[in-house]
């Protein structure tokens, strides 16, 4: 046998050594996961759990008899929670949250098993702080709504009006028309004359989450 045989077979040696070596390595993390860590992934898989996710309409246009736009929708940002009664964030981490917020917030506020409303119109950048922060509370969500746009601002806000979160007055007098808490509603103006018509037909969506309250994917959803 020459030298380049000779090293050649060292070589595939080397190969076959290395692939054994990988193999079982993979082998060992397998049976790690599945006989070691077995229960567990089994107990975390079973709590994963569906939750439902209303979806305020989106509110209708208002437009001139020419066509021309007065009143649309562009995409806005609410901070949502989600008690589900499993206190799993790490508390430490919700003060933070709170002065980021700009508010006093308190979890018992707010109902187990129900979506509210945190935080209206938030901005992008409080968006983006918040999401590096929704490991430590899954509670907490972003939902993106309709956001009323005025193209020509204030200028037609006396004949249009404008549209505002729905009170305590208006939820005592229209809570049998499906309003909740956090709701968009006509305040003044066509906005408020012409409720009934521009007030768009909700949603919804259904999600799967993990035993920490993260959501893993949307099951299924209701076009507004």
């Amino acid at each position: 046998m020459n030298d380049s045989d000779l090293l050649l077979k060292k070589r595939i040696e080397a190969a076959g050594k290395v692939f054994i070596a990988v193999f079982l390595i993979l082998a060992l993390r397998l049976w790690y996961l599945q006989v070691i860590r077995g229960a567990e992934y089994t107990l975390l898989s079973q709590k994963n759990t569906i939750r439902p996710m209303r979806l305020e309409g989106i509110r209708g246009k208002i437009l001139d008899r020419n066509g021309v736009i007065l009143a649309d929708n562009s995409p806005g940002f609410n901070v949502q929670i989600f008690r589900s009664g499993k206190d799993v964030a790490d508390r430490e981490k919700w003060q933070e949250i709170i002065s980021g917020l700009g508010g006093k917030i308190s979890v018992s506020d707010y109902p187990l098993g129900r979506h509210a409303v945190v935080r209206k119109d938030v901005r992008w950048e409080t968006v983006a702080w918040l999401s590096e922060r929704n490991l430590y509370l899954p509670e907490l969500s972003i939902e993106v709504y309709p956001k009323r746009f005025y193209p020509y601002g204030a200028d037609l806000g006396h004949v249009l009006g404008y549209t505002g979160e729905v009170s305590r007055e208006d939820l005592e007098r229209f809570g049998d028309r499906g309003y909740r808490q956090g709701d968009n509603i006509g305040k003044t103006g066509a906005e408020k004359s012409f409720e009934r018509y521009l007030r768009g037909q909700e949603g919804g969506k259904q999600v799967l989450v993990n035993a920490y309250g993260h959501q893993i994917d949307v099951l299924a959803y209701k076009n507004r």
